[in-house]
């Protein structure tokens, strides 16, 4: 029987690119430098690339909810596995101050037993350090 179940955050429970791209590009306007595509950043994201998020952190920080959303199903399916008594977690190499305040706006407060996201000396995901740390 399955006891507990960790998702990613940025392109698992949300739809975060919009919002990503749109903070990259404009760190990327004010600096001179080309802009992207959506489908362009979504090359880019993912692994936790350090550089990508220090460059437009701040900017995507102001407006991480403009456009971001959980996928449709999302919490009907959270929901589900919470009545099958499943525990949840996220483990994203989102900045982990950031983590839990997008997770309590999108989802509120209970459907997750634990969320982490990046932490200085943790390596960043697909190393399994981190993973194996919460679980």
């Amino acid at each position: 029987m399955i006891k507990t179940v960790l998702f990613d955050l940025d392109g698992t429970l949300l739809n975060t690119i919009d919002d990503l791209a749109d903070a990259g590009n404009w760190v990327c306007a004010q600096n001179g430098w080309p802009t992207f595509t959506v489908a362009q950043f979504k090359m880019m994201v993912g692994n936790g690339i350090p550089k990508l998020v220090e460059r437009f952190s701040a900017r995507y920080d102001a407006h991480k909810e403009d456009k971001t959303a959980p996928y449709p199903g999302i919490p009907a399916l959270l929901d589900a596995l919470k009545a099958e008594g499943i525990q949840c977690a996220v483990f994203s190499n989102k900045a982990d101050a950031l983590c839990g305040g997008i997770i309590a706006h999108y989802f509120g407060t209970g459907r997750f037993d634990a969320v982490r996201g990046n932490r200085p000396g943790v390596p960043t995901k697909p190393d399994p350090t981190g993973l194996y740390a919460l679980m």
